[in-house]
């Protein structure tokens, strides 16, 4: 099930929002139903995780081709 934010109470909704797939969620949500607004969603917030999580990935991916035998 895909809840929206407002159904939770808005003392836990600082630790929710670390969640990228809310952000993309309420984002989507946004732009599908036009009367709809979300008190929260950044889309710099979803292309900052993604872009950690890419160079974290090539990180690792340098590190364990460089320690695994050919």
């Amino acid at each position: 099930m895909i809840f929206q934010i407002t159904m939770f109470p808005a003392t836990i909704w600082p630790y929710l929002t670390w969640n990228p797939l809310l952000h993309v969620e309420e984002l989507l949500r946004t732009y599908w139903f036009y009367s709809y607004h979300t008190p929260v969603g950044s889309p710099s917030y979803v292309a900052e995780c993604l872009f950690g999580m890419v160079f974290f990935g090539l990180l690792l991916e340098r590190y364990a081709r460089r320690r695994l035998p050919a």
